[in-house]
């Protein structure tokens, strides 16, 4: 009877123990995530702190000599600076970090990644990393970068101009309370879910699904500006209206996170992932140094000359995206 039960004990039980199939978990290292993103807070304050009060500097100033309908051709230029400033230094402290280190260059920059970038392109020419499963995620994150900081750059534009030039006409705390909310909603949602709904669709599909968001975020500005001119005030419609517009806006982001994956993924060896990952920063520098001049210069010029309107801006923006998407269905690793 023992050696039965024996027999059927051994015959059922698996040759791989649950225990031994299962891998580990690997902890987050929470103390340095933290330091992390604490260092890139450097970056958004520096470049866009000044966007709840830009526009009303421009008018302060007079430099438009009262044209409101002018204003963006400034704000456009001087929030084009800091991102074309940013793509001029970021090998030179890639080549500073050469000499004195990656500790001090870090502590003193947020350009870790460049930095990084530097060292393993030393060993490597710059022309072998320039293959198609490097340069196609390199080129979409480009694009998103160009249409984001677009977005973000009109986003001050529309609201602080008046509303019979096809604004909202709000104050600068106004702006500030609402992007500032804006940015609380999508950072959290991006923790908590993103992770989740990437295991789920996966990173291409779900790319493909955020980036067409892009165009009816666009197309939300026309229909509050008509709106806002239609009833004169700000009410519950163009509350609904804005509120519509961040949802789109926070699936929209998931675009870049699957982005950053996309370039991880290219690397074909651990030693060029820093390479890659600089000169993916290098391109979205230079996106976004041109991205708010034309966004908002666009914008001025339909509101100077009554010859093009938002409507007109949507569409080149969506022909943008879904150039994005028609690049990223090309990525053969995922």
């Amino acid at each position: 009877m023992d050696s039965s039960d024996s027999r059927t004990s051994s015959e059922t039980t698996p040759l791989v123990p649950p225990s031994a199939s299962k891998k580990p978990k690997i902890p987050l290292p929470k103390l340095q995530i933290g330091i992390i993103l604490i260092l890139q807070l450097a970056e958004p304050i520096a470049s866009a702190s000044i966007f709840p009060y830009i526009n009303q500097l421009i008018k302060g100033l007079d430099i438009t000599g009262g044209d409101d309908a002018a204003v963006g051709y400034y704000a456009g230029i001087i929030e084009s600076l800091f991102f074309f400033t940013q793509a001029l230094t970021v090998l030179r402290w890639s080549r500073l970090s050469d000499r004195i280190g990656r500790k001090p260059v870090f502590v003193s920059s947020d350009a870790e990644r460049e930095a990084l970038a530097q060292k393993s392109m030393a060993n490597m020419p710059l022309r072998s990393l320039l293959v198609p499963t490097t340069v196609i995620p390199i080129v979409n994150y480009s694009i998103l970068a160009f249409l984001d900081i677009s977005l973000k750059a009109l986003f001050p534009l529309f609201f602080s101009t008046p509303i019979y030039l096809g604004g909202l006409g709000l104050t600068p705390s106004a702006i500030g309370s609402w992007m500032a909310l804006s940015g609380i909603v999508d950072g959290l949602f991006q923790a908590l879910f993103f992770a989740k709904i990437v295991s789920w669709l996966g990173p291409k599909r779900l790319f493909c699904v955020s980036v067409p968001c892009f165009a009816p975020v666009m197309l939300m500005f026309p229909i509050m500006s008509q709106l806002a001119q239609a009833r004169g005030v700000i009410d519950h419609a163009i509350t609904s209206s804005l509120l519509s517009q961040l949802v789109l806006i926070i699936i929209w982001d998931m675009a870049f996170a699957t982005a950053f994956m996309f370039i991880t993924g290219s690397a074909l060896a651990k030693n060029v992932l820093g390479a890659i990952n600089g000169l993916g920063q290098t391109s979205a520098a230079l996106a976004r140094a041109f991205g708010p001049a034309l966004a908002t210069s666009l914008f001025a010029f339909s509101k100077e000359h009554n010859v093009l309107n938002i409507c007109h801006l949507h569409h080149i923006c969506l022909w943008i995206a879904i150039a994005g998407i028609a690049i990223a269905t090309r990525n053969t690793r995922y």
